[in-house]
């Protein structure tokens, strides 16, 4: 769920479709459960244009859900 939201954010700001290439790390620090915590900061770097290099992380408050580490390319 955490990385489709990465990847969702991506294709809203560049305005074209994204999908996932490699997968280098991705930490699941804690459960995210969209009930109990409505609210989610993405935070994402990235290098590139059609083939991305993107280092994600999503927090709320001082808890880290997720970090990871991912390669995206356009589909466009």
């Amino acid at each position: 769920m955490q990385l489709e939201i990465v990847k969702a954010v991506l294709s809203k700001a560049f305005g074209k479709a994204f999908a996932l290439r490699e997968m280098s790390s991705c930490k699941f620090l804690e459960v995210f459960n969209p009930t109990e915590t409505p609210e989610l900061t993405i935070q994402i770097q990235y290098k590139g244009d059609e083939l991305l290099d993107v280092s994600a992380s999503g927090k709320y408050g001082e808890k880290t859900y997720f970090k990871a580490r991912a390669g995206f390319r356009s589909l466009l």
